[in-house]
């Protein structure tokens, strides 16, 4: 897969609208892991701009790369 079509999936993951900051997550964080978890396995957070990966694989994934 090229750099394009990597950058392109991403582009295209779900989107969570969802404040992971919001004072009522971080009161309560678990049912925003479980959001975020069954959005799927990387999701755009809305509000921040950014993408987040809720699972233990993906975020093995993105840590351990080369």
């Amino acid at each position: 897969m090229t750099r394009v079509a990597e950058q392109r999936r991403l582009i295209e993951a779900p989107v969570l609208d969802i404040d992971p900051n919001a004072i009522g997550v971080l009161g309560n964080p678990y049912p925003f892991h479980e959001e975020l978890r069954d959005t799927g396995p990387v999701v755009r957070i809305k509000a921040h701009g950014v993408y987040a990966v809720g699972r233990h694989a993906e975020a093995a994934e993105v840590l351990n790369v080369k």
